[in-house]
């Protein structure tokens, strides 16, 4: 019997990139890092083209007022969770990721520009 090595490297490759797989984002407290961490990347990139002048000045106060829901929706979240409402912070989770996406898309958008 002639042994096909195309399926063996496939079954080691597999093998391979499951073990290099990022872990589920599954508590509520992954999910709040991993929103933190996104906010983090995007509202650096924010800064970085109000820095190089490439944003007009419109975008930048859309931009202002997008920064200033998340901020307000992150103190929320963290008010809700001191007191024990997950409940009330995965609400304002919600609300603060479709804002992030929000954010995203504006910085999207001037990049095609």
């Amino acid at each position: 019997m002639k042994l096909d090595y195309r399926y063996l490297l496939l079954a080691i490759f597999l093998t391979g990139c499951s073990l290099f797989t990022t872990p589920p984002i599954d508590t509520f407290n992954k999910q709040v890092a991993a929103f933190e961490i996104s906010y983090g990347v995007l509202l650096d990139k924010a800064l970085l083209h109000k820095r190089e002048g490439r944003l007009s000045a419109e975008t930048k106060l859309k931009l202002d007022e997008i920064v200033k829901n998340i901020e307000v929706t992150m103190n929320a979240i963290n008010a809700s969770m001191k007191i024990g409402d997950i409940t009330s912070a995965e609400t304002q989770l919600e609300l603060a990721t479709s804002t992030l996406d929000l954010l995203r898309s504006t910085l999207a958008a001037q990049e095609d520009k």
